[in-house]
């Protein structure tokens, strides 16, 4: 039930699901989670979809977040009421959010583990999907105007300086013409935000997306690490960078760009 409602909601991630065994419990984990935001998102999705729970019938169970360390010290020490306690005040109070009266009080012990993302894939299509009709999310639907490539990468555990001169020298000698800028911003604790301005339009722009991302000598740089890319408008952009739920960016972007 979890792997078919992480398809139909949560492609984009590729999560995976396995069942962790400790002396008292049973563990199951889905994992890729990319941070914290997506996280909750998954969690507060996850606690209303009742009917992933119906086949526990009145076994009792718990549902949390975690890190995969975190889960690793779990399974060891088997303590989930502490961690309970943990998770409320790290998690649920961090995100001004009490799970809904009367949902599940828990099944899943979600790790966060951080597998590597590979870039976006792009199919270009200018006209807006019938799904996107009546769409109400935070971002502004006109996608016309200038635009801006984005990576989003942890603030450690890579070379930085290399990443960035590979786009550099990937701008200067496949759109020197564009007179593409690079910067950089601090998104959140963990995260950073690499920013090419200069990008005219959006066909530009998924032109742009398209060929970098086949181009994966560029993102060497990054080995393991979680990253994601897209393009976008600087109001959106500015949009993101205040929400950081990049879920809500991604469900946004299959709509108006990939046209899925």
């Amino acid at each position: 039930q979890f792997a078919e409602f992480n398809r139909r909601e949560f492609r984009i991630w590729n999560l995976a699901s396995e069942i962790k065994q400790s002396k008292e419990y049973q563990f199951v984990v889905i994992s890729g989670i990319p941070g914290y935001t997506e996280g909750m998102s998954y969690f507060r999705k996850a606690i209303t979809e009742r009917s992933l729970f119906n086949s526990l019938g009145t076994i009792s169970y718990r549902n949390f977040m975690a890190t995969g360390q975190n889960l690793l010290k779990l399974t060891e020490n088997e303590q989930v009421d502490s961690y309970m306690e943990f998770f409320r005040t790290n998690y649920i109070q961090r995100a001004g959010q009490v799970p809904p009266a009367g949902t599940p009080s828990s099944p899943t012990g979600q790790a966060q583990t951080q597998p590597q993302v590979q870039p976006e894939s792009v199919e270009e299509n200018d006209n807006i999907p019938d799904s996107s009709i009546g769409y109400n999310g935070p971002y502004t639907t006109n996608t016309t105007g200038v635009h801006q490539f984005i990576l989003v990468v942890p603030n450690e555990g890579f070379n930085k300086q290399q990443l960035l001169e590979n786009l550099r020298s990937y701008n200067e000698s496949s759109y020197n013409s564009l007179n593409l800028q690079i910067s950089e911003s601090t998104l959140d604790d963990f995260r950073i935000l690499i920013k090419i301005s200069g990008l005219p339009d959006k066909a530009v722009a998924m032109e742009y997306l398209r060929t970098i991302v086949q181009n994966r000598l560029l993102f060497a740089p990054l080995e393991n690490a979680d990253y994601r890319n897209f393009i976008a408008t600087p109001e959106n952009l500015a949009i993101f960078v205040r929400e950081k739920n990049i879920t809500d960016y991604m469900e946004f972007y299959r709509l108006f760009y990939l046209n899925r």
